[in-house]
């Protein structure tokens, strides 16, 4: 097994066939447990002549996983083989659909790399469903490329898989939503161009591509991409969403409505706070009761100041005057705040007495 991984590894056709028939581990290059199989190997350094070889000795190795859980053709995928990927395609269409661990076909692979030639060859010689097979996410092969950046083949599957273009992934979230979370303002563009495209799609959470953006408005391109969205007719899924103003100079500014807004929210929770039976009478009481100990202090205080109490001699009665005159200034302040007229339902007036 050594010696033909080795061959595998540099291309050696002419090894392969002397080696292969003759390795005592023939017969257990499909188990699962295997780290790589040769045409693993063979599909990830590109060697075609090798992998045409295996794949005639050996058919059954196609469909063998490595420990990664990938097929020969999602390695050949992934590094733009695409004579390998045409072999195994040629072998059999329906290899072209086998799914890695996360769910990924052929095409999931290529697309996440950018490998635009291994997209034409597998949409043209692969199955006819393939690019409606969707990952353990639910995401469409267009999802994969646009959420990993690949422009190249983001715009070459637009033009090729239009049928995919507003099918939704497991969050609900269709091309153009990926497009404003990403925030890819040229893919943006070319999806607002298409006639097929759905411009007011919601997603799990009940929101459109527009109120994505306008939820999340970060970043340098979010001004331009609001401005894109509006200008194609794209809308709120609800009228509670905030309808940011877009101004001329690409700087995303707060509208009066929204300021309204927060002030008004503002003055409701301000409301909350103040008792809803705070009015006149409930004022007029307070102000009467006030009165009342304002004079009896004020009258107890004069009465002591008169009249002190007996107390030994140790007592001292400077401290004791000093306490009477204490109670008589603030009973008479009470009374003068209250007979000013100073209106109670002021929270200042009615903290101070």
């Amino acid at each position: 097994m050594e010696k033909l991984m080795q061959a595998s590894l540099i291309g050696d056709v002419s090894a392969l066939s002397n080696l292969l028939p003759n390795d005592p581990l023939f017969d257990q290059m499909v188990h699962p447990t295997i780290t790589h199989t040769p045409l693993h190997v063979a599909s990830l350094r590109g060697h075609s002549a090798f992998a045409s070889e295996m794949l005639r000795l050996k058919p059954e190795l196609s469909r063998t996983r490595n420990r990664d859980g990938y097929h020969p053709i999602h390695l050949a995928s992934m590094w733009g083989h695409v004579d390998i990927v045409r072999e195994l395609v040629a072998t059999n269409k329906s290899l072209a659909r086998l799914c890695d661990a996360n769910g990924y076909t052929a095409l999931h692979c290529a697309a996440a790399n950018n490998q635009v030639e291994v997209l034409a060859t597998l949409l043209k010689e692969g199955p006819k469903q393939l690019p409606r097979d969707v990952t353990k996410r639910g995401e469409t092969v267009l999802h994969v490329a646009l959420n990993n950046h690949m422009i190249n083949a983001t715009m070459y599957l637009i033009e090729h898989c239009k049928d995919i273009l507003n099918v939704a992934d497991g969050k609900g979230n269709t091309v153009l939503h990926c497009a404003v979370m990403v925030k890819q303002v040229q893919i943006l563009n070319i999806l607002l161009a298409e006639e097929e495209i759905n411009k007011n799609p919601q997603n799990a959470y009940g929101l459109t591509p527009l109120d994505v953006i306008q939820q999340y408005p970060a970043g340098p391109d979010a001004a331009d991409i609001i401005r894109c969205l509006i200008h194609a007719g794209c809308n709120n899924a609800a009228p509670q969403f905030i309808q940011p103003i877009i101004s001329d100079t690409r700087t995303t500014t707060i509208s009066p409505t929204h300021v309204q807004s927060t002030h008004t929210t503002l003055e409701r929770f301000i409301k909350k706070l103040i008792p809803h039976d705070w009015n006149n009478d409930w004022v007029k009481g307070v102000q009467q009761t006030l009165m009342v100990i304002a004079t009896i202090i004020s009258a107890s205080a004069f009465q002591a100041g008169l009249n002190p109490p007996k107390a030994p001699e140790y007592y001292d009665k400077t401290t004791f005057l000093q306490v009477v005159m204490l109670a008589l200034i603030i009973s008479t302040s009470m009374t003068v705040v209250i007979l000013s007229g100073l209106p109670l339902k002021h929270r200042f007036p009615a903290w101070i007495l």
